[in-house]
């Protein structure tokens, strides 16, 4: 197991989150940086959906970049993950580990433990083979939400696919291709209840102009696995994935 030593990492979030009118444009997403072209072969667990939709907020997204930003390897006390991509994903995903390192440490450490890269992509899954998660900007940058419900939504994304890899580590089948709508919405089931377990520590340490978007998003995870409503995304491939 890889050793854990708390640290902090001082990020300053966004606190305001008032609506957009009229004409004004919708924050936008950093551009992603290329990435290595992916083995189709290789084994893929699936990763939580989108949020659930949002008013548009005055609180902007990372501006998209005119050129791509080479990866980069960034530090972060105790933490062994290796972070791949642009310099704006590379700062939401710090972002994430210091909420999670303040308000669910254990399941950093885990995190920590059954990752050893996040990379930005163009759609978000878990690479068993290789403990790479592969987190999209939809997933790192949640469309239309304030920046601190952003880093929310991201952490729990985090520990939702560190879960899969765990799941693979421990005899079960996350190979999303060959598994049943049942199988596929057990193993989600089992992701998400981690998941919400650790944003349920996180709400309060959310800054108070996005802490009724995090209640939305954590209340749409809970309907999700008390099936009120339904995992739609269970039934969708892997490769006709838009987030």
């Amino acid at each position: 197991m890889k050793r854990y030593f708390a640290g902090m990492l001082l990020l300053v979030f966004a606190a305001g989150c008032g609506f957009i009118n009229g004409g004004l444009a919708t924050p936008t997403q950093p551009a992603p940086t290329p990435t290595a072209t992916l083995q189709l072969s290789a084994t893929l667990a699936p990763s939580a959906t989108l949020p659930p939709s949002a008013a548009p907020t005055t609180s902007p997204s990372p501006p998209a970049t005119s050129a791509p930003r080479p990866s980069r390897t960034p530090q972060f006390a105790g933490i062994d993950i290796r972070v791949l991509g642009s310099e704006e994903f590379i700062a939401q995903t710090l972002a994430a580990f210091d909420l999670l390192q303040q308000c669910a440490p254990e399941a950093l450490a885990t995190a920590d433990e059954f990752l050893d890269a996040i990379q930005e992509s163009d759609r978000s899954g878990m690479m068993v083979e290789s403990s790479t998660f592969l987190a999209s900007l939809s997933i790192a940058f949640a469309p239309n939400y304030s920046l601190p419900a952003q880093v929310f939504w991201y952490a729990g994304s985090i520990v939702h696919d560190a879960r899969h890899n765990w799941q693979s580590k421990n005899g079960m089948t996350t190979n999303w291709s060959i598994l049943t709508l049942d199988e596929r919405e057990a193993i989600e089931a089992d992701a998400r209840g981690v998941q919400i377990a650790a944003l349920e520590l996180c709400v309060d340490f959310v800054a108070p102009g996005g802490r009724s978007e995090v209640e939305r998003m954590l209340q749409y995870l809970v309907d999700m696995q008390n099936g009120v409503i339904p995992c739609d995304y269970c039934e969708v491939e892997w490769a006709d994935r838009d987030w």
